[in-house]
Formats: structure tokens, sequence, C-alpha cells
């Protein structure tokens, strides 16, 4: 998602960027347990923030490092969720990443119904002709994050740095 639209362009300074994809050939835990493994020497760094983005079932991975591996995040954006089906409870995972000051931001496009329509308060439907790559897009989770989450107004800090 990060690398093929234009968040890489709004998200440009100020940022390190960690990128991963669920694999369809391994289970979600054990998804969740490789990014943890690779992500954790990062997390030592001290980093003002750190902000979870998936795109549809990449996003179930969110649930699994709050809730197995006690990881906090400030924010998470969901962009046309698609479960995988190996989360137990939607709406509980979702209520435990907003106990952990977690602000959770939810964006679909085109025809399909998004599953965190109603569980979350941030939900926002954009128009059919809205895509991944879309300028819109980015700059709506741009705006979600830097004003909601880091309640900042810009970014002009160092270049984006990709981890992985």
């Amino acid at each position: 998602m990060f690398v093929s639209n234009n968040l890489l362009t709004q998200f440009s300074k100020d940022h390190d960027i960690f990128t991963f994809h669920l694999n369809d050939k391994k289970s979600l835990d054990t998804t969740a347990r490789q990014v943890w493994r690779d992500l954790k020497p990062y997390l030592q760094k001290d980093y003002d923030h750190i902000v979870f983005m998936g795109y549809k079932d990449d996003s179930d991975v969110v649930f699994r490092l709050n809730q197995d591996r006690n990881l906090a995040f400030d924010a998470a954006v969901f962009v046309n969720y698609e479960p995988t089906g190996e989360i137990d409870s939607l709406a509980l995972s979702i209520e435990k990443l907003e106990q952990a000051q977690t602000k959770v931001y939810s964006f679909n496009y085109g025809h399909k119904k998004n599953r965190l329509d109603g569980l979350v308060e941030n939900h926002q439907s954009l128009p059919i002709w809205t895509n991944l790559r879309s300028e819109r897009l980015a700059s709506e989770i741009y705006g979600c994050v830097v004003y909601g989450a880091y309640a900042q107004t810009s970014l002009s800090g160092t270049n984006t740095e990709f981890i992985k």
C-alpha cells in the first residue's frame, strides 16, 4: 500500500517506514511474530509516534501486535479492511486498541462495505472514483494521522527512511 501510492509523498518527512505483506501461506500469528521480530530492534529508538497502516487483510496484523505483544500504536489506519477470519471478535479487538489510546481511522472506497463501518467512530467512505493510488486517499490519511494523532499541522523534519 505505501510504496504504490501518494502516501509516500505525504509522509516523506519525519518518518521511518517498515513494510510487510500478509502471506496467504502463513497464519496470521506466524506473520505477526515475524513482523514483531523484524520490527522490535527499531522500536528501541526514541520515536515520538508509532502508526500502523494496513490495506485489506494486512490490517489484521495490528490486532495481534497489540494483543499478543502489547505494542501500543498512536494511530491505526485501515483501508478497505477485509478480515481474514482469524480475528475472534472484531469489536473487542477494536475496543482493545482504543483502550491502549490508539486513534483508529478507517477508509473505504469502491462498492464494498467496510467491516469497520459502525464499529469505528472515524470511518470515512470515499467517492467511488477514489483508489489506492489516489491523492485524495493519501491526503485524508495524512490529515487524520498528522492532525489527529500527532496534533501537529505539518511535518518538516528529515526525509523518510524505508526500514524494510
